[in-house]
C-alpha cells in the first residue's frame, strides 16, 4: 500500500483552498448554511458597498425572492424562525438600510463582521 500524495503542485490554487475554509469557518453559524447564492450576493455587496437590492438582484440575475432570502440570510437575523418563533440567526456580514430617496429599495453594506471576512479573503489571496 502507498502512503496518499499530500505535496503542494499548485501554490495559487492552494489559496482557493484556504479561502474555501474561510468559507467553511462561516457556514453552520446558527444551523444557517452559507450557500452558493449568498456567497455571490455577499462578494458582490462587498464589491460594490452601498449598492441596493435591486441592482445586485439585476447584476446575479437573480428573482425579488431570491435577493430577499439571500440578504435575509446574510443579515443578523435570518427570515425563518426558530420552533420557539424567534428569529433563526443569520449570517450578521451585512446590514440593511432603507433608501432615503426610496422607501421600497434597500441599501447594503457589509457589517465590521463582513468587512473582517473579506480583508481575510484578500490576505489568504494577496499577502
Amino acid at each position: 500500500m502507498t502512503d496518499f500524495k499530500d505535496t503542494i503542485t499548485d501554490p495559487v490554487v492552494i489559496k482557493f483552498l484556504e479561502a474555501d475554509q474561510l468559507l467553511r469557518e462561516v457556514d453552520g453559524v446558527g444551523g444557517t448554511i452559507f450557500n452558493a447564492e449568498a456567497i455571490g450576493c455577499f462578494f458582490y455587496i462587498a464589491s460594490h458597498e452601498g449598492c441596493n437590492k435591486q441592482a445586485m438582484e439585476k447584476a446575479l440575475n437573480m428573482s425579488t425572492a431570491s435577493g430577499s432570502r439571500n440578504t435575509d440570510l446574510l443579515s443578523k437575523n435570518h427570515r425563518l424562525k426558530t420552533p420557539e418563533g424567534n428569529p433563526r440567526p443569520g449570517l450578521d456580514l451585512i446590514v440593511k438600510k432603507t433608501d432615503p430617496s426610496n422607501r421600497r429599495r434597500q441599501i447594503l453594506f457589509l457589517t465590521v463582521k463582513g468587512i473582517n471576512l473579506i480583508k481575510k479573503f484578500k490576505s489568504v489571496l494577496y499577502d
